[in-house]
């Protein structure tokens, strides 16, 4: 093996580390696992995985939802409280 078929094996090494590496960031970021980035290497399958994850709700937006109808349900009690002592 020589010094140029080296190089390429290494550069194609890092290039897909990284893309893995990116997704999974980005899918453990949007609350999957973050092992799915993996997926993305496979051919076909990455496209479906692709389409699911921007098609559907995140698990984060989902905590989000419920976090915000908790805190409007906490408000809509404090301010019945507040009419109740006047």
């Amino acid at each position: 093996m020589d010094f140029g078929s080296l190089f390429i094996l290494l550069l194609l090494g890092t290039i897909v580390s990284l893309w893995c590496g990116l997704w999974y960031i980005i899918f453990k970021n949007a609350g999957y696992s973050g092992w799915l980035g993996v997926l993305m290497l496979v051919p076909y399958l990455n496209v479906i995985v692709f389409l699911y994850f921007a098609l559907s709700e995140w698990p984060i937006n989902k905590e989000n939802k419920l976090l915000w109808n908790k805190l409007k349900s906490l408000k809509s009690r404090k301010s019945k409280l507040s009419r109740k002592k006047k």
